[in-house]
């Protein structure tokens, strides 16, 4: 059998998550969307990746991405043991983790077009900058935030 480009991502992204917990989790579908099962109750996330360049990434979020999206966010608004997270892999730079407020401020995630976030890391500092098609957002998302924004 032989290994895809993003499951070695995406494993680089679950190693880490295991590591730093025994939780249990799940794939559930071929677009990267997988269910964390912990003791605070669910955690619902979709890993996306991109090579790109040593300082910048864009990555791009299908109709389908944005209903998986979507889908997680509308049910940990309803359910409190419930939270939804986009996990953004940049090549081997950094791992950036956007909760389900920095997801809508970032894309229309009811857009029926794709839409695009985009991280930056400046060359000094500890934090990424985070902009997609909608917005900007006004807080710079820490590199050390994954995956314990996972759990908290």
């Amino acid at each position: 059998m032989s290994i895809g480009e993003s499951d070695l991502y995406h494993g680089a992204v679950l190693a880490l998550i295991v590591k730093y917990s025994n939780a249990k989790f799940t794939k559930k579908n071929e677009y990267g969307h997988y269910w964390l099962y912990t003791k605070n109750g669910v955690r619902r996330f979709l890993v996306k990746h991109t090579k790109g360049s040593r300082n910048t990434w864009r990555f791009t979020l299908t109709s389908e991405n944005l209903n998986v999206l979507q889908e997680n966010i509308n049910e940990s608004d309803n359910e409190a043991s419930i939270k939804s997270f986009l996990i953004l892999v940049c090549h081997r730079e950094a791992i950036c983790i956007l909760t389900k407020n920095q997801i809508r401020k970032s894309v229309n995630l009811l857009s029926a077009s794709q839409q695009w976030i985009r991280i930056a890391i400046p060359s000094k500092g500890s934090g990424m900058r985070v902009s997609g098609s909608k917005n900007q957002l006004q807080k710079i998302v820490k590199r050390n935030s994954f995956p314990s924004v996972l759990f908290s």
